[in-house]
């Protein structure tokens, strides 16, 4: 991908390469908060943008993760999604949705689910994810409320 004269790849990263933006963009700087369940797991993936100076500037983690009102539904979760302000609005977060779906896809997930921070939603929304009722709060986070988003995945149609 290019964006003037930047050049952007986007690759597998580790869980650690994730760590800086999520603290940055997610937990008012708290790197000792970065670390996430399921982040090291063998099945998780982690994704990032790097710009052509090697910055990660987009970062997002799937991990397995049934969801306990639906244990049988084959579910992975996609979560630590962050997009540096100074790319935002170039599609990064867009593309790693669906390089997540895909993935989640093609290991047999029928439901890829998130909680979204309040002014993410409309984000997900486009993306074909539904809130299933009102704000919660998380354990742990009271610096903002999140919805809990589903997307369920027809395993006979790629997904967008």
């Amino acid at each position: 991908m290019t964006s003037g004269d930047t050049l952007f790849t986007i690759a597998s990263i580790d869980a650690a390469q994730t760590h800086p933006l999520r603290a940055a963009i997610l937990l008012n700087g708290d790197l000792n908060a970065c670390e996430l369940a399921g982040d090291h797991a063998p099945t998780t993936l982690h994704v990032g943008v790097r710009d052509d100076r090697s910055n990660i500037v987009a970062v997002a983690s799937l991990c397995e993760e049934p969801r306990d009102d639906d244990p049988a539904r084959p579910a992975w979760r996609l979560r630590g999604m962050a997009v540096h302000p100074a790319v935002r609005g170039m599609g990064f977060g867009r593309v790693l949705v669906q390089v997540c779906m895909r993935h989640a896809q093609a290991h047999g997930a029928a439901l890829v689910w998130c909680t979204a921070r309040e002014v993410a939603y409309r984000f997900y929304e486009k993306l074909g994810f539904a809130a299933d009722g009102a704000l919660v709060t998380m354990p742990g986070r009271t610096d903002t409320a999140f919805y809990v988003m589903r997307r369920y995945i027809d395993r006979h149609s790629p997904v967008a």
